[in-house]
């Protein structure tokens, strides 16, 4: 009888192993749950990248000059500082805006905060941040249903851009 106790002891422990190894997943195996309806993105422009940008584009101000290589893109937080040397009649002297980014209506636009000798205008850089920065976030949001919804620049991170991303929209799913 002991024997029987014992021969069915091993036949249940052996079963009993056998079942757990298979209904139990393996540990890395990926269990799936819900996806949320949205996701964020956020797009980052560093100082290089924007100092970059502004340089490669064409700041135009009427009866003066300003040589692209003279423009310089100083984060602060909060605010975006621009710096150029302008050429008005053949003298040079130094220019300085001090812009806040804002969002209006999903693009990014400028706000005059600061400026000196009134040669940086406002119009100026707003065209020449609608011609380099905001062609460059249709591109990363190309494709992609997405809804921007913040801007904010702090002196480490740079130039942040956040949207959300409707996940129920996404294309290929």
């Amino acid at each position: 009888m002991r024997f029987l106790a014992f021969l069915f002891g091993i036949v249940v422990g052996v079963g009993g192993a056998v079942a757990y190894m298979v209904f139990t997943p393996p540990a890395d195996a990926v269990t799936p749950s819900k996806l949320p309806p949205s996701a964020p993105l956020t797009v980052t422009f560093g100082e290089p990248l924007i100092t970059g940008l502004l340089q490669r584009g064409s700041l135009r101000i009427p009866g003066a000059s300003v040589p692209p290589d003279s423009l310089r893109a100083e984060i602060g937080d909060g605010v975006l500082t621009v710096r150029a040397t302008v050429d008005i009649a053949g003298r040079s002297s130094h220019a300085k805006a001090v812009v806040r980014p804002v969002l209006t209506r999903g693009t990014l636009r400028v706000e005059v905060v600061e400026g000196t000798l009134g040669v940086l205008p406002v119009p100026a850089l707003q065209q020449l941040l609608d011609e380099q920065v905001n062609p460059r976030l249709r591109t990363v949001f190309a494709g992609l249903p997405a809804t921007v919804t913040g801007v904010a620049l702090d002196r480490e991170r740079g130039l942040s851009v956040s949207a959300e991303i409707d996940l129920s929209r996404l294309p290929g799913g």
